[in-house]
């Protein structure tokens, strides 16, 4: 079929037929990829419907499926395909996505706009579908907003993401400044879970934050980095007058399992005057029984953990961790 015989077609009722074709042309090398773009320009309804039935056939090869990304690159194309994707199921929504680990910038910037809803359930596929794609800083400003929105589960998993883009750390040096220590939180755990150059400096940055949550935190990641500053952070905290300091402390002790803290936990234990820091004192005690935690037991540090297994380290997700519930204040400044 040649090229004028494609272009008389695709004005016909059956497009489908015609998109079939134009596929097959690229393939054999009758027609370029840009001349197929083109070709489509005027039904980008029945395109992104080809693209996405096509997509979810299993038996599809790897050569047709980048085909499809290109004819998915226009932007009116992008969204109604995005938009066919968030119509599915969630089992189906991710089938297509996987093929789409080359994900064009508009497709992934028209996921990336769904992090913007009200509806949390609609931000966390959008999430688990830019988990699917090899990211692109398009996206970059739709995670800054999502992180600093502070919702509930998708705080520390948008900052893993935006770690991998964020080579300039622009957006993480401002997420880590933050008013709301939730977010300045979340964003400290992604550092810790993708280590990056700036690591370091993040952590001694957020070891004299004023949420006592984040300082011990940020006092855990240096001691997982060698840095001697952070147990002896830790063991200031331990000593502090603030009973929620002292909770935050005896918490992040117990994961390094520092054997200089032993002494002092076991004070903690039996003299401390607030019960909930005699029982985080009580339970690091337990966890020092079985040493420090190492390989998968701390952080993912390869830039590639998931939301998953930040839930080992994050200290909110923790059933013993201090929270706003208590009627006491858990956080001190």
């Amino acid at each position: 079929m040649t090229t004028d015989e494609l272009t008389s077609i695709t004005s016909n009722l059956n497009f489908r037929s015609t998109l079939s074709a134009i596929v097959t042309s690229v393939h054999t090398g009758v027609i370029s990829i840009s001349k197929a773009i083109a070709l489509t320009n005027s039904n980008e309804k029945e395109t992104a419907a080809f693209c996405f039935d096509r997509l979810a056939d299993p038996t599809l090869s790897r050569t047709e499926a980048e085909t499809l990304l290109h004819l998915l690159e226009p932007r009116e194309t992008a969204t109604l395909f995005v938009d066919l994707i968030f119509g599915q199921d969630e089992a189906a929504a991710k089938q297509v996505a996987a093929r789409l680990n080359q994900a064009t910038a508009n497709l992934q910037y028209q996921v990336a706009s769904r992090l913007q809803s009200p509806d949390l359930k609609m931000v966390m596929r959008a999430l688990g579908l830019l988990e699917l794609f090899e990211p692109d800083k398009v996206v970059l400003p739709r995670l800054f907003a999502v992180v600093g929105r502070n919702l509930p589960g998708v705080t520390v998993r948008a900052a893993l993401l935006l770690q991998r883009l964020d080579t300039g750390s622009i957006y993480t040096g401002r997420l880590l400044q933050h008013p709301d220590p939730h977010v300045r939180a979340g964003v400290l755990q992604a550092i810790l879970e993708c280590k990056g150059n700036k690591s370091l400096e993040y952590l001694r940055l957020c070891n004299e934050d004023p949420d006592n949550r984040i300082r011990s935190l940020a006092a855990l990641g240096l001691h997982w980095q060698g840095e001697p500053s952070g147990v002896k952070s830790l063991l200031e905290m331990a000593r502090d007058s603030n009973a929620a300091v002292r909770w935050s402390a005896a918490w992040a002790l117990g994961i390094c399992a520092c054997p200089e803290a032993a002494t002092l936990l076991q004070l903690l234990e039996q003299n401390d005057p607030d019960p909930r820091v005699r029982e985080q004192a009580r339970l690091a005690m337990t966890r020092m029984q079985s040493g420090p935690r190492s390989g998968a037991d701390e952080p993912d540090r390869s830039g590639t953990g998931t939301a998953v297994n930040t839930t080992k380290l994050t200290p909110a997700a923790g059933k013993d961790w201090a929270t706003t519930s208590h009627k006491e204040p858990c956080v001190a400044g």
